[in-house]
């Protein structure tokens, strides 16, 4: 694309030189077809331009799908949520919106968003889940049910998804 820029930069300094040159040329006919050379040039020049822009803003868009990318190998479910995932494969961390996530891959947090802080809520969407199914603090609540699974002496399975 630079390249292509530079060559066309080029060639209008060739078309303003000839029109120096036509100074003491009279042909009128000479004239007006070096005026439509620097004008078609010009809009070449701008329509490169144009696509260079455009380049740019595809480029921005690849980039944004990689990171989309990278997100989704570093998040799975958990109950109702989406959380992180830490050195072990298990839910780490604050949880977010699986709507979202299901729509665009886009990870928005759930947050408390009433009185009773029984229900969370994603603040793009407004879709809202139990507190139960979305817990503020992952780590706490598997931390929580192991332990009382070990009370009880039961085992305590950790059911993710994908």
């Amino acid at each position: 694309m630079p390249e292509i820029l530079s060559t066309l930069s080029t060639a209008i300094s060739l078309a303003v030189r000839l029109r120096e040159i036509s100074k003491n040329i009279e042909d009128a006919e000479f004239k007006n077809l070096l005026a439509d050379l620097s004008l078609e040039l010009a809009t070449l020049k701008i329509e490169m331009a144009d696509i260079q822009i455009k380049s740019l803003e595809k480029n921005n868009e690849i980039e944004s799908l990689k990171e989309k990318l990278k997100n989704k190998e570093k998040n799975i479910g958990f109950l109702g949520a989406r959380y992180y995932v830490n050195e072990s494969g298990e839910p780490t961390g604050s949880p977010f919106c699986p709507v979202c996530w299901a729509k665009s891959h886009d990870l928005y947090p759930l947050i408390r968003w009433n009185q009773n802080q029984t229900t969370n809520k994603c603040g793009v969407c407004e879709n809202t889940i139990e507190g139960r199914q979305s817990p503020l603090d992952v780590d706490h609540y598997i931390k929580t049910q192991r332990e009382a699974s070990a009370s009880l002496k039961t085992e305590y399975v950790l059911k993710v998804l994908p």
